[in-house]
C-alpha cells in the first residue's frame, strides 16, 4: 500500500466554472469564483465537465484564500479512474470527495486487525505491527521496516551493571531509561547517594576514592608460563604483575604499557603513578632485565640503594617493582626501581 499524503476539504465549497479553456495537458486553470474552496499547501480533488463524456477528476492545489488560479500536482490529471480531457470555458468544476479519498481511509482502517495492533509508517507505506509479547516493550530499531520492535526488558531481579542510570535509594526506586543494562556504572551515576551503602559484583572504572578503608583487596596476576627472553610487554590493563614460571634464557627488556593499543602516557595525568612488579625465574644461569622502557622509550630508573643490578640471582625468583611517576606532559617519567631475590 502506498504512502498517503494530507488532502484538504471543505463542506460548503460551492460550484463555479473554468474562465478558460484547458487542453488534456494543461497544468493549471483558473475559476470564476472560489467561496467555500479549501485553500493553503494540501491538495484537493476537483471535477471538471462533471456528467459529460469529458468528465475529468484532477488533484490540484490553491495557494491564497483569493486565489483563482489552480495548479495541477504532479500526475494529477485524469485522477480517481478518469482520463485527461479537454475542457471549454464555462466548463463546470467544483471540489469533490474521491473513491481514492474512501479506499486510503478503508485501507488505514482494515490494517488494524487484532487486539493491540500499532499502526506504524516504514517512510513510503503504513503498515501493521501486532502486540508484543507479555512484558515486552517498544523500543526503536533502525534496522527494522518500521523504524521499531518489541523487545524484552532486563530482570531487575539478577545482578545488573547500569550506565547513566539515577539511583535513588532512599525510596528504593531507580528512575531513567531501563532500555540498556550491560554497561559499566560511570562515577557520575554514584554522585547522589547518600548514607552507608553496600555494591556487589559491581565494577568501577577509574574511580577517585577519598579516604578509604579497604578489607580483603586482592590483586591480579598475570601468570605466564614462559621464559623471559627479547622485549616483554607489561600490559597493566591487563595486571600490573607479571610473573614468568618458566627459567630465563636470556637478559631481556620490559616494555611497560596500557596495552597493544594504549599508552601508559594516555592512562596517567601529570601527577600520577603506577606501580608495576616483574617476577622473573631464574635456573642456574641468572639473567635480569637489562633495560627497562615506558612505551617503548627506554628509561633509567632510580634504583634502591642507589646501585642499578647487574645481573640475576641463580636458582632464584627475582621481583623486580617499578614506581612510575609521570612529571611532565611530554611525557617524561622518574622511575623508582628494586630488585628482590626469593628462593
Amino acid at each position: 500500500m502506498a504512502g498517503y499524503t494530507r488532502r484538504a476539504y471543505k463542506g460548503a465549497a460551492t460550484a463555479t466554472t473554468l474562465t478558460a479553456s484547458m487542453s488534456n495537458v494543461a497544468t493549471s486553470c483558473t475559476i470564476a469564483a472560489y467561496t467555500g474552496w479549501p485553500y493553503g499547501s494540501d491538495p484537493f480533488y476537483v471535477v471538471i465537465s462533471p456528467g459529460t463524456a469529458a468528465e475529468e477528476k484532477v488533484l490540484v492545489t490553491r495557494t491564497g484564500a483569493t486565489d483563482t488560479t489552480l495548479n495541477v500536482v504532479s500526475g494529477g490529471r485524469g485522477a480517481d479512474d478518469t482520463t485527461a480531457q479537454s475542457h471549454d470555458s464555462g466548463a463546470a468544476i467544483y471540489p469533490v470527495f474521491t473513491a481514492k479519498d474512501a479506499d486510503e481511509a478503508n485501507i488505514v482502517a482494515s490494517t488494524q486487525t487484532t487486539k493491540g495492533d500499532l499502526l506504524l509508517h516504514t517512510g513510503s507505506a503504513h503498515a501493521r505491527l501486532g502486540v508484543g509479547t507479555n512484558g515486552h516493550a517498544l523500543v526503536a530499531d533502525s534496522t527494522e521496516t518500521t523504524g521499531v520492535k518489541w523487545a524484552a526488558v532486563a530482570d531487575l531481579s539478577s545482578s545488573q551493571t547500569l550506565t547513566n542510570k539515577t539511583i535513588d535509594l532512599t525510596d528504593n526506586t531507580v528512575t531513567g531509561t531501563l532500555a540498556e543494562f550491560n554497561t559499566a556504572v560511570s562515577d557520575a551515576d554514584l554522585a547522589s547517594l547518600a548514607g552507608t551503602e553496600t555494591l556487589t559484583n559491581k565494577t568501577l572504572t577509574t574511580p577517585n576514592i577519598n579516604g578509604a578503608i579497604m578489607d580483603r583487596t586482592e590483586e591480579n596476576w598475570n601468570i605466564v608460563a614462559s621464559a623471559a627472553t627479547g622485549t616483554i610487554d607489561i600490559n597493566v590493563l591487563t595486571a600490573s604483575i607479571w610473573y614468568y614460571t618458566s627459567d630465563a634464557t636470556a637478559n631481556h627488556t620490559i616494555n611497560i604499557r596500557g596495552d597493544g593499543s594504549t599508552t601508559l602516557s594516555s592512562l596517567l595525568a601529570v601527577g600520577d603513578s603506577i606501580t608495576v612488579v616483574w617476577a622473573v625465574t631464574n635456573g642456574a644461569t641468572p639473567y635480569y632485565p637489562n633495560v627497562v622502557q615506558v612505551d617503548a622509550s627506554t628509561v633509567t630508573p632510580k634504583w634502591q640503594g642507589g646501585t642499578a643490578p647487574t645481573a640475576g640471582n641463580a636458582s632464584a625468583i627475582d621481583v623486580y617493582v617499578f614506581t612510575i611517576v609521570k612529571t611532565a606532559a611530554t611525557p617524561t617519567y622518574t622511575v623508582f626501581g628494586s630488585q628482590t631475590q626469593f628462593k
